[in-house]
């Protein structure tokens, strides 16, 4: 499939983005307050400020590049259907799921104010929703080359900018994190242009060159961005693209357990956020001694609760997508 790559990066940005998590853990002083400091030594700098700033934008920039190359193909044509399927797709597992976290994960159990769109990790899910029906309305209305790019440059700048939006569903996010969606549809719609251009001037190194460099001398947090972080990173993940779309045939099929787990991205985000903090709570110290495995095993430690967590959160999706509920809910 010509897409294969495309699964690839989306595994893997999901596995990135549950590190992150995860990791974070580590050195939140509620959590392990003894070795707080350890662990924001060791991991605060990558955690931060690296990975989950190029995965959480990957991951927005698939869902934009395959809602473009669907919609090319003659899916996606009517407004009204759009927003039935991904109402049912995201918004539904977004109260249904927002409402189980608040009755089992001890915090304030006031199902209104899922309304404003922003519960936990699982705001992605209900700003996501308003990317189809906007990234229409482009798709459909703004034909010229020139204004997308324009459009383009206003939301990316937007990414650096704070929120202004009211909080209702969601859509407060829409200004900061649309220019990633935006990207990815650009991207599908003129990627044979821009592989050739890219191939014919040998750009990509160059593309990948200002990230590394913006994140040496001036790392910046998750969230915390500036106009020239957020052109940096559009320019990596341009870079990245072209390098996973021109991997040859040998190499993807080593990536093929990244393309089955590809499945289950959207069950594992849902469950790892909900699944780690258990993992690590007060009742989990008094049966494990995972404080002193935490003080003793700086590397391994982190590690094994996060393959455990992902490990974790792939049972409960594969188990629920063996129903039809769960289908609905997260296939």
């Amino acid at each position: 499939m010509k897409l294969t790559y495309i699964s690839i990066l989306r595994s893997l940005s999901i596995l990135v983005v549950v590190f992150f998590h995860v990791y974070q853990y580590m050195y939140v002083p509620a959590h392990f307050p003894e070795t707080v400091q350890m662990y924001h030594d060791a991991y605060f700098w990558f955690n931060q400020c690296v990975g989950i700033n190029i995965a959480m934008p990957m991951f927005t920039l698939i869902a934009g590049f395959l809602f473009s190359y669907l919609y090319d193909k003659g899916k996606y044509q009517e407004l009204l259907p759009l927003i039935k399927k991904k109402a049912m797709r995201l918004l539904l597992p977004y109260f249904v799921f927002g409402i189980l976290m608040m009755a089992t994960t001890g915090v304030s159990f006031r199902p209104w104010e899922l309304y404003t769109g922003g519960f936990a990790h699982l705001w992605y899910l209900s700003f996501l929703f308003w990317c189809f029906p906007l990234g229409w309305f482009i798709k459909k209305y703004m034909k010229s080359v020139n204004v997308q790019v324009f459009m383009l440059v206003v939301f990316l700048l937007g990414a650096s900018q704070e929120k202004f939006l009211p909080m209702i569903m969601g859509i407060h996010n829409i200004s900061k994190w649309f220019g990633w969606f935006m990207l990815g549809m650009l991207l599908s719609s003129y990627q044979t242009k821009i592989k050739k251009v890219i191939s014919k001037y040998h750009l990509v190194i160059l593309l990948l060159i200002p990230f590394l460099l913006q994140i040496y001398f001036s790392p910046l947090e998750y969230g915390d961005q500036t106009w020239y972080s957020v052109f940096c990173v559009a320019s990596f993940l341009v870079g990245i693209l072209y390098i996973f779309a021109n991997i040859g045939g040998r190499i993807l099929r080593l990536c093929q357990p990244l393309v089955w787990l590809s499945k289950y991205s959207f069950g594992i985000y849902i469950f790892h956020n909900w699944v780690g903090p258990y993992m690590i709570s007060s009742t989990a110290k008094r049966i494990f001694p995972l404080e002193d495995l935490a003080a003793n095993h700086v590397v391994l430690f982190p590690l094994m609760l996060t393959l455990s967590v992902i490990c974790i959160s792939w049972c409960l999706s594969w188990a629920l997508m063996q129903t039809k509920v769960g289908r609905m809910l997260i296939g």
